[in-house]
């Protein structure tokens, strides 16, 4: 599973987070310019929860074999950790598509 690295960013379509309802609209990564493909995980920016990339690139939620699959990575897990870590008024920009 893991996430797709998607390092300068890329406007998708408009979704919520499937875990707070938070509109995103873009992904970035770690350390590639990817896009994302239609069954990569993503976390939200706001709120950390797992979300997978349906076909046409907007979120929908994990099934159970993605929720388990995304527990036993450790890149997934370190970033739950994070995300919540990031003060608020700088995930509001990222989930805005600032750079």
């Amino acid at each position: 599973m893991g996430i797709k690295k998607a390092g300068d960013g890329h406007m998708l379509p408009s979704s919520r987070c499937c875990e707070c309802g938070h509109t995103l609209n873009a992904a970035s990564g770690l350390d590639t310019t990817e896009r994302p493909d239609p069954g990569d995980a993503t976390l939200c920016i706001n709120c950390a929860g797992l979300n997978i990339f349906a076909d046409d690139l907007s979120l929908r939620a994990p099934r159970a074999d993605e929720k388990l699959a995304a527990a036993e990575d450790a890149d997934l897990r370190r970033l739950r950790t994070i995300i919540p870590a990031i003060p608020k008024v700088l995930r509001k920009g990222a989930a805005d598509g600032a750079r």
